[in-house]
């Protein structure tokens, strides 16, 4: 972890360390040795600082870190602060000279506004240390230190869930606890689940207007920035340690770092929230309607028979949070020759998280796939395998939750049937319906057909940009071709005769505007 940085040993002369040296080392010292973490029940600035992130002492001189940390420190002194020292989990113990030269650095503001140091995990070596500093030098300082043992106990002292808490001090705690326990929780629901084994509705609201679940936005985010390449993606199963401990801070609500974790924890972390799912993604309700899609003679037929008799099943919040993932194994695919991971591939390891009816066969039957036979096959593995490899007709009339927000918040003017568009996962123009959105969410949306959306594809924005109707596009029996602006009322539409001249003519033709 530290080699990647390339910082110069110390041995060497300090006129030879570069400023990109110093910058990278201070980047890790405030991102990974000290940083703050809110404030803690009493509103006193909280600063955290973790032992196991402190480099191999061969690689970089711990007195450079040390005047980091001063001037870390130096922000919080003036007033009172709390600091939360995770002694457990570390890989590397300053020497006694270190720590004695650090003690000494802390001037009286350090001392006197610090008004709780909790050394969390406490080491023999790092309590028979303190405990003697304490003593000999500051007994009064002493009374201001509290040690604790295990995480359950840290949660009472201080807000837990605001702590950005380094896997390994999860997997040391392990050795005095099995699960970490939180006091007094608001935010739990009845289980002690935040994120896991909540409906998506719940989670998202009806119309996804709360937005994505975070555990799925961190995931798709840090896969697609550090994982399009990593081969086995989603397929390859990472340390279960590491895992579980993820899991769990998401479910208490601690901030979590997927960059301290792997793209393979985030990959199953994906998996498992679906999986976990109380209402699985696809109902065995749903199961006769998928059996059908292997009938269809083509892919354009089975497309087709997904929107119009699939997706209305499922609410609008499941459709998005489908297609945002869906988008992401599109990327992956495009890997394919690096990663390994092919659509079918993805698919294999994908659909069986989408469905659970209590019959592991029938389960089993519906995530079917033949790597050489598109005639047989479930229905959920088939319609996942489609989702990547025709992603942009599969999804073409669903927006991202970023551009209904915009439509929420008045930034584009909306009717009840207009289309928008919005770039694809391929930055290609795909058309948004909003009655998708704004429909009554006691009854499923209707979604529009393929053939309807192809034939409005013409059509891009109703902001202040230009109309842009294709050539040969016939709306409503008119042919229509060229561009108009709304604040040009009389600018000519076409030149083919017929077709309308004036924005007014054009809603006219095409009632659907509104």
């Amino acid at each position: 972890m530290w080699k990647r940085w390339s910082f110069k040993p110390h041995s060497e002369p300090q006129a030879l360390r570069t400023s990109a040296d110093e910058e990278a080392l201070a980047e890790y010292v405030y991102s990974k040795v000290i940083y703050q973490a809110g404030v803690d029940f009493e509103s006193k600035p909280m600063v955290v600082i973790c032992a196991c992130n402190l480099p191999n002492p061969a690689d970089v001189d711990y007195d450079r870190i040390l005047s980091r940390i001063l001037q870390k420190l130096d922000i919080f002194v003036e007033s009172d602060y709390t600091v939360v020292l995770f002694a457990g989990g570390a890989k590397y113990n300053p020497g006694w000279a270190w720590m004695f030269r650090a003690y000494k650095s802390l001037s009286r503001n350090y001392k006197k506004n610090l008004k709780s140091l909790y050394i969390v995990q406490p080491t023999t070596w790092a309590r028979l240390y303190l405990d003697f500093m304490n003593v000999v030098i500051s007994p009064k300082f002493a009374k201001k230190v509290k040690y604790v043992l295990t995480l359950s106990e840290l949660a009472r002292y201080v807000p837990l869930t605001q702590i950005d808490i380094p896997p390994a001090v999860y997997e040391y705690n392990l050795k005095f606890e099995d699960r970490i326990k939180l006091p007094n929780s608001r935010n739990y629901d009845e289980d002690g689940h935040l994120m896991f084994g909540v409906p998506i509705e719940q989670l998202m609201g009806t119309e996804g207007e709360n937005g994505l679940p975070r555990v799925v936005k961190d995931c798709v985010t840090f896969i697609r920035s550090e994982g399009l390449e990593t081969e086995g993606v989603f397929r390859r199963s990472p340390s279960s340690v590491l895992l579980r401990q993820a899991k769990e801070a998401y479910d208490r609500g601690n901030p979590v770092n997927l960059k301290d974790y792997g793209v393979h924890v985030a990959a199953v972390l994906l998996k498992m929230f679906f999986n976990a799912l109380p209402i699985p993604v696809f109902p065995m309700e749903t199961y006769d309607i998928l059996k059908q899609i292997v009938h269809k003679s083509n892919y354009l037929g089975r497309v087709e028979f997904i929107r119009s008799s699939v997706f209305p099943l499922l609410s609008p919040a499941v459709v998005l949070v489908l297609r945002y993932v869906c988008a992401l194994l599109v990327e992956i695919s495009k890997h394919k020759n690096v990663n390994l991971m092919t659509p079918h591939n993805l698919a294999v390891m994908f659909a069986p998280n989408l469905v659970h009816s209590g019959n592991p066969l029938l389960d089993v039957s519906m995530c079917a796939l033949n790597v050489n036979d598109n005639t047989n096959g479930g229905g959920v593995g088939i319609l996942m395998k489609l989702a990547i490899e025709h992603f942009d007709i599969m999804f073409e009339g669903y927006e991202d939750l970023s551009i209904r927000n915009r439509i929420e918040n008045g930034s584009i003017s909306t009717s009840s049937s207009t289309t928008y568009s919005i770039e694809s996962p391929e930055t290609t123009p795909s058309i948004i319906n909003t009655s998708v959105f704004f429909a009554n969410p006691s009854t499923p949306p209707k979604y529009p057909s393929v053939k309807k959306m192809r034939s409005l594809a013409a059509l891009t924005t109703l902001t202040n940009d230009p109309f842009r109707v294709g050539a040969g596009v016939e709306i409503s029996g008119i042919k229509v071709q060229g561009t108009v602006t709304l604040n040009q009322l009389n600018t000519k539409y076409s030149d083919i005769p017929g077709s309308p001249k004036t924005v007014n003519e054009l809603r006219r033709t095409m009632p659907w505007m509104g």
